[in-house]
Protein backbone atom coordinates (compact mmCIF):
# COMPACT_ATOMS: atom_id res chain seq x y z
CA UNK A 1 0.00 0.00 0.00
CA UNK A 2 1.39 3.28 -0.72
CA UNK A 3 -0.06 6.36 0.95
CA UNK A 4 0.60 8.86 -1.39
CA UNK A 5 -1.85 11.10 -2.86
CA UNK A 6 0.44 11.00 -6.39
CA UNK A 7 -0.35 8.61 -8.79
CA UNK A 8 -2.70 7.52 -5.77
CA UNK A 9 -5.21 4.61 -7.11
CA UNK A 10 -7.51 4.54 -9.36
CA UNK A 11 -11.08 3.90 -8.67
CA UNK A 12 -14.60 3.84 -10.55
CA UNK A 13 -17.24 6.25 -8.96
CA UNK A 14 -20.74 5.68 -9.80
CA UNK A 15 -21.73 7.66 -6.64
CA UNK A 16 -24.08 10.90 -8.11
CA UNK A 17 -23.38 13.53 -5.57
CA UNK A 18 -19.63 12.68 -4.88
CA UNK A 19 -18.80 12.14 -8.41
CA UNK A 20 -20.99 13.53 -10.95
CA UNK A 21 -20.91 11.26 -13.05
CA UNK A 22 -16.76 11.76 -13.96
CA UNK A 23 -16.83 7.91 -13.36
CA UNK A 24 -12.68 6.71 -13.13
CA UNK A 25 -10.85 9.40 -10.31
CA UNK A 26 -7.66 9.40 -8.57
CA UNK A 27 -7.68 9.18 -5.05
CA UNK A 28 -4.93 8.53 -2.68
CA UNK A 29 -3.40 9.17 0.72
CA UNK A 30 -3.98 7.90 4.45
CA UNK A 31 -7.28 7.91 3.26
CA UNK A 32 -7.22 5.38 0.56
CA UNK A 33 -4.17 3.38 1.60
CA UNK A 34 -5.51 2.50 4.88
CA UNK A 35 -8.55 0.88 3.85
CA UNK A 36 -7.09 -1.15 1.66
CA UNK A 37 -4.94 -2.56 4.39
CA UNK A 38 -7.25 -3.23 6.46
CA UNK A 39 -9.37 -5.06 3.27
CA UNK A 40 -5.94 -7.10 3.42
CA UNK A 41 -5.98 -8.42 7.25
CA UNK A 42 -9.74 -8.98 6.62
CA UNK A 43 -8.81 -11.26 3.97
CA UNK A 44 -5.82 -12.76 6.05
CA UNK A 45 -8.30 -13.28 8.71
CA UNK A 46 -10.52 -15.18 6.67
CA UNK A 47 -7.81 -17.30 5.62
CA UNK A 48 -6.48 -18.06 8.58
CA UNK A 49 -9.69 -18.87 9.95
CA UNK A 50 -10.52 -21.42 6.59
CA UNK A 51 -7.78 -22.90 8.08
CA UNK A 52 -8.63 -23.49 11.33
CA UNK A 53 -6.01 -21.12 12.98
CA UNK A 54 -6.15 -18.23 15.41
CA UNK A 55 -7.06 -14.86 13.61
CA UNK A 56 -4.73 -12.12 13.44
CA UNK A 57 -6.42 -9.84 16.32
CA UNK A 58 -4.97 -6.79 17.01
CA UNK A 59 -1.67 -6.38 13.93
CA UNK A 60 0.25 -3.60 15.54
CA UNK A 61 2.10 -5.67 18.00
CA UNK A 62 2.63 -8.03 15.01
CA UNK A 63 3.71 -5.58 12.63
CA UNK A 64 6.46 -3.85 14.92
CA UNK A 65 7.98 -7.45 15.54
CA UNK A 66 8.17 -7.97 11.89
CA UNK A 67 9.71 -4.67 11.51
CA UNK A 68 11.74 -4.56 13.87
CA UNK A 69 13.44 -7.88 12.56
CA UNK A 70 15.54 -7.05 9.65
CA UNK A 71 14.95 -10.88 8.03
CA UNK A 72 11.23 -10.19 7.99
CA UNK A 73 11.03 -6.45 7.48
CA UNK A 74 12.79 -7.69 4.20
CA UNK A 75 10.36 -9.91 3.45
CA UNK A 76 7.48 -7.96 4.38
CA UNK A 77 8.06 -4.28 3.91
CA UNK A 78 9.44 -2.23 1.17
CA UNK A 79 11.24 0.16 2.72
CA UNK A 80 10.99 3.85 1.26
CA UNK A 81 14.33 5.66 1.43
CA UNK A 82 14.10 8.67 -0.10
CA UNK A 83 11.19 11.87 -0.56
CA UNK A 84 9.44 13.26 2.10
CA UNK A 85 5.32 14.32 2.83
CA UNK A 86 6.63 17.94 3.60
CA UNK A 87 3.85 20.01 2.27
CA UNK A 88 5.62 23.41 3.37
CA UNK A 89 6.02 24.65 0.20
CA UNK A 90 2.55 23.78 -0.34
CA UNK A 91 0.96 25.56 2.33
CA UNK A 92 2.88 28.27 3.10
CA UNK A 93 3.04 31.60 0.73
CA UNK A 94 7.27 31.83 1.51
CA UNK A 95 6.66 28.10 -0.49
CA UNK A 96 9.37 27.04 2.32
CA UNK A 97 9.61 23.50 3.75
CA UNK A 98 8.41 22.65 7.17
CA UNK A 99 11.42 20.53 7.72
CA UNK A 100 8.71 17.58 8.47
CA UNK A 101 9.17 14.38 7.49
CA UNK A 102 11.62 13.03 5.50
CA UNK A 103 12.20 8.93 4.20
CA UNK A 104 15.23 7.21 5.99
CA UNK A 105 16.24 3.46 5.86
CA UNK A 106 14.02 1.97 8.53
CA UNK A 107 11.00 3.22 10.26
CA UNK A 108 10.71 7.51 9.78
CA UNK A 109 7.70 9.82 10.29
CA UNK A 110 7.17 9.74 6.66
CA UNK A 111 6.74 6.24 5.37
CA UNK A 112 6.55 4.48 8.83
CA UNK A 113 7.58 1.28 8.36
CA UNK A 114 6.91 1.48 4.95
CA UNK A 115 5.04 -0.18 2.09
CA UNK A 116 3.79 -3.57 2.52
CA UNK A 117 4.51 -6.37 -0.10
CA UNK A 118 1.13 -7.96 0.11
CA UNK A 119 1.33 -11.75 -0.76
CA UNK A 120 4.80 -12.06 1.54
CA UNK A 121 3.38 -10.03 4.21
CA UNK A 122 0.23 -12.49 4.19
CA UNK A 123 2.22 -15.30 4.09
CA UNK A 124 4.34 -13.75 7.00
CA UNK A 125 1.18 -12.91 9.29
CA UNK A 126 0.10 -16.37 8.80
CA UNK A 127 3.67 -17.75 10.45
CA UNK A 128 4.08 -15.28 13.06
CA UNK A 129 0.52 -15.18 13.90
CA UNK A 130 0.93 -18.87 14.90
CA UNK A 131 4.43 -18.57 16.54
CA UNK A 132 3.27 -15.69 18.41
CA UNK A 133 0.59 -17.85 20.06
CA UNK A 134 2.08 -20.80 20.74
Amino acid sequence: MLADVSPGYAVYCTAQADCDGRGWLSFGGTSAATPLLAGGFALVDQALRRQGRIALGLANPLLYRLGRDPTTAAQVFYDVTNGSNDVGPFVQSSQQPLGCCSAVPGFDDASGWAASISRHSRRRCWVSSADSRA
